[in-house]
């Protein structure tokens, strides 16, 4: 399962078939920005999906060097904290991974509402804030 938002604007996209998202995507796009994001570059490389010319922000990398490099593997949970955001419910965790239930299991709204109010969400929020600290503007 993947899940893409843009900049601003309200909805999400989800796939389900990893075949997906197609290559228009990252020839749209000007920036992708993810948490811990080297997994979906290996797996988008993986797909045959060139990304060469995109560029890319990672929240949890933005974190490590707002850390001055003491923080080596700051989750999005701790990015949120520290911006006041909510925190991201680690349902999937909890109640499936926890358990030895493994993903393919999860049914498919969990995972959707998981990803859509979780990840997609809170990442664009962090994002916002270390921009803004990065370069004193509001985006």
């Amino acid at each position: 399962m993947s899940g893409f938002k843009w900049l601003n604007q309200d909805g999400f996209e989800i796939h389900l078939d990893h075949k997906d998202p197609t290559q228009s995507y990252f020839d749209n796009s000007t920036l992708i920005v993810g948490q811990n994001i080297k997994h979906d570059l290996h797996w988008a490389r993986r797909i045959g999906v060139d990304i060469s010319n995109v560029c890319v922000w990672d929240t949890q990398i933005a974190e490590f060097l707002f850390s001055k490099q003491s923080k080596r593997y700051p989750s999005l949970n701790y990015a949120c904290e520290k911006y006041n955001l909510p925190p991201k419910v680690d349902v999937i965790e909890n109640d499936y991974w926890s358990k030895g239930i493994d993903t393919d299991e999860i049914p498919l709204d969990v995972l959707a509402h998981y990803l859509v109010e979780g990840d997609l969400d809170r990442t664009e929020r962090v994002f916002k804030e270390q921009v803004f600290l990065f370069k004193g503007i509001n985006i």
